[in-house]
């Protein structure tokens, strides 16, 4: 029985995320959302300066695979920083678009597929320089597992990255908010949510971005230090943390043999990207050479310091 439940609320998860793809061309196609331009023009340097950390010289020719990677948001930043791009999800929609978008492209793959079902797959066999998850294994219903299954695609001295909704984000009353409505709003159908979403929130842009917290089902909130211990369980024994003071999880986990550890750079500082900042004023920082708050560890209790 817990099981049939599981997967019920799994098919309305990814369902949910395919219809909001679906929004996101519906509107594209209509006019009535804007284009990815100017995004595009800096996507790369939010990847390598402020999530990532690593100096550019570091990814030209490097295989990245990008997980649950939707409409393709990061996709394009990977492509500029030279890297090969295999772009991973389980939606049809999205799949559909990133094809058509990247078609003929020598360096960007779409494959669709759910992670779940990477074992036997033609992925099981790749190994990547990074696996890049950013705003997905929290919606899979078994992170963990998720998490392991990816983990497993990383090169020895490859890294993983991963963005999932923290525990210490949000008021509480906020999140009570959310998960209520996310309730009261689960019996009707997806364009019908996304209707109601506009009358309150008056435009394209952002129904797509509540659609993210108030039509799927699945949505789990996780403290630091168990992502910590899932990470260190499977060999990764150098943890940092781009955003340092951030509610949300933002996590690059290595070994100590990566590949990337010369070019290793700063956390960036405050106005993050996604603080609301213009875009049009973001400009290639100067490096700054300072402590890097990495955690390293050896122990096997899950415990982490720094």
């Amino acid at each position: 029985m817990r099981k049939s439940v599981k997967k019920l609320l799994q098919k309305q998860t990814l369902a949910s995320f395919d219809f909001e793809w679906r929004l996101f061309e519906e509107h594209l196609n209509a006019g009535t959302s804007q284009t990815r331009d100017h995004w595009n023009q800096v996507v790369d340097i939010i990847l390598a300066e402020q999530e990532l950390c690593i100096g550019r010289e570091w990814f030209p020719g490097r295989r990245v695979l990008d997980v649950g990677c939707g409409v393709g948001r990061w996709i394009e930043g990977f492509r500029k920083l030279g890297c090969v791009v295999d772009g991973l999800d389980a939606s049809p929609s999205a799949c559909r678009y990133l094809s058509s978008v990247y078609s003929g492209s020598p360096t960007v793959r779409v494959v669709r597929l759910n992670l779940f079902d990477l074992p036997g797959s033609s992925l099981w066999s790749e190994r990547y320089d990074l696996v890049f998850a950013w705003g997905v294994l929290d919606h899979t219903g078994d992170t963990s597992e998720a998490l392991r299954l990816i983990s497993t695609l990383v090169r020895d001295d490859g890294l993983l990255y991963l963005f999932l909704y923290g525990k210490r984000a949000g008021s509480w009353k906020g999140n009570l908010f959310i998960r209520t409505s996310r309730l009261l709003l689960l019996p009707l159908p997806f364009r019908a949510k996304a209707w109601i979403l506009r009358l309150f929130l008056r435009t394209p842009r952002a129904v797509r971005n509540a659609f993210d917290q108030y039509s799927p089902i699945i949505n789990a909130r996780f403290d630091y230090s168990r992502v910590i211990a899932w990470l260190q369980a499977l060999g990764f024994n150098e943890i940092f943390r781009p955003y340092i003071d951030a509610g949300q999880i933002f996590v690059r986990a290595s070994r100590s043999a990566c590949s990337a550890r010369p070019y290793f750079r700063p956390p960036p500082r405050h106005p993050y990207w996604w603080e609301g900042f213009q875009l049009s004023k973001l400009r290639r920082s100067e490096a700054i050479d300072f402590h890097l708050p990495i955690v390293r560890s050896d122990r096997s209790d899950g415990e982490a310091r720094g």
